[in-house]
């Protein structure tokens, strides 16, 4: 089992650093370094957690 602290920060480096999203790409700018240099997570491990970020979305 991982730590889901490590595995949440390596998602939100995932997401930083995508330019999938309009809006990432507008606030690019003002993310820190220091965030969009941390290591990233699997394409596997990021899918996963963007699935259930979204599930818990629809259903709230």
């Amino acid at each position: 089992m991982r730590d889901i602290k490590y595995v949440l920060e390596s998602w939100g480096a995932r997401v930083v650093n995508s330019n999938d999203s309009p809006i990432a790409k507008s606030l690019s700018g003002l993310i820190p370094h220091k965030i969009k240099s941390r290591k990233r997570c699997s394409d596997d491990d990021g899918i996963c957690i963007s699935n259930c970020i979204v599930s818990l979305y629809e259903k709230n």
